[in-house]
C-alpha cells in the first residue's frame, strides 16, 4: 500500500491537500463525518477514522482495532499541521478540526460544519482562544496523526 511506505509528514501534507479540495464547498457533511472522508480520500481507503466514544467522553475517539488513529495530548501550539483535533468545548459541543498552520501565537483549522451550515472553510484560533474554549472544559480535546 502506497499509504503505509510514506514518510509521516508525507501524509501529514496528503491529508491537508484532500482537505483543501473541499476548502469553500457546501458538502453535506458533519465535522467528523467529513474528516473520516478525507482521510480515507488522503489514504487511499487505506485508513478509517473510528467513531466517538459514547458522551460524556464524545471528545475522544474509540481505539482504533488497526493502529492507524494514534491519539495522544499535547499543548495546541506544538500540533503539527496534518494532525487532527477532536475537541469538546465549554458548551458540551464535540467538534473535529484538520491543523492546517501554525504560528508563534495562532493555530489554523479546516473542517466541515464550523459555522453550522456542513461547509468547509479554514478558520484560525489564537492559542490563547482555543485554551480558552476548550480546555476548561473536562476532557478538552485529544490530538490524533494518522499511520
Amino acid at each position: 500500500n502506497a499509504w503505509h511506505s510514506m514518510a509521516q509528514w508525507q501524509r501529514d501534507q496528503a491529508i491537508v491537500a484532500e482537505a483543501y479540495k473541499d476548502n469553500g464547498k457546501y458538502v453535506g457533511l458533519q465535522c467528523k463525518a467529513w474528516v473520516q472522508q478525507i482521510i480515507s480520500r488522503a489514504s487511499g481507503g487505506y485508513v478509517w477514522v473510528p467513531l466517538n466514544n459514547p458522551p460524556p467522553n464524545d471528545y475522544y475517539w474509540q481505539n482504533d482495532p488497526y493502529g492507524h488513529v494514534v491519539g495522544m495530548s499535547m499543548p495546541i501550539q506544538y500540533v503539527p499541521v496534518g494532525w487532527v483535533v477532536q475537541m469538546r468545548s465549554k458548551t458540551g459541543t464535540p467538534h473535529t478540526a484538520i491543523v492546517v498552520g501554525q504560528t508563534s501565537t495562532t493555530v489554523t483549522f479546516i473542517d466541515s460544519n464550523w459555522r453550522f451550515d456542513e461547509s468547509v472553510i479554514v478558520h484560525t484560533l489564537t492559542h490563547a482562544q482555543f485554551r480558552n474554549d476548550y480546555e476548561g472544559y473536562p476532557g478538552g480535546y485529544v490530538v490524533y496523526y494518522i499511520l
